[in-house]
């Protein structure tokens, strides 16, 4: 039937988005990757992320639109039949691992944005702080010990 067929290449797609999500996973907590690198990579992720659901949501449809064709005994044969039950079972079990993947992802990217903001924040003080500094220096004593650093 051309449900389990469309069924065949969801878990397909689930498998390959499950992995991709994996490797960046890994790729973002490698501690060789520089904030540079991840911020690249997160953009990647979200590429990736956003065509594979775009891909989930046309292969949806055409398994609805698959449902919808089929005959009552069709469906009643198809719940009965093992190796279409084994095709729902997995893929449930890969968009739940796909969900997990993601919650830490999303956690992991959150963290690394508030470390980014507080680096910035302190860069912007430290630079304040200078900035203030050298404004008070710049009377007359302080022309006096700018000669002479």
């Amino acid at each position: 039937m051309r449900i389990q067929t469309l069924f065949e290449e969801k878990n397909r797609l689930l498998q390959g988005f499950l992995k991709k999500s994996l490797e960046y996973k890994a790729a973002l907590l490698s501690d060789e990757a520089s904030m540079d690198m991840k911020i690249d990579l997160i953009d990647e992720l979200s590429d990736t992320r956003e065509q594979n659901l775009k891909l989930m949501q046309v292969l949806d449809r055409e398994i609805e639109a698959a449902r919808r064709e089929l005959a009552p005994e069709q469906a009643q044969e198809l719940q009965s039949n093992p190796a279409f039950k084994t095709q729902i079972e997995s893929a449930l079990h890969l968009i739940k691992e796909i969900q997990l993947t993601d919650q830490s992802l999303f956690l992991y990217i959150q963290t690394t944005g508030s470390e980014l903001r507080a680096q910035i924040l302190k860069s912007l003080k430290e630079k304040e702080a200078v900035s203030k500094f050298k404004s008070q220096s710049q009377g007359p004593l302080g022309d006096e010990i700018d000669k002479t650093v």
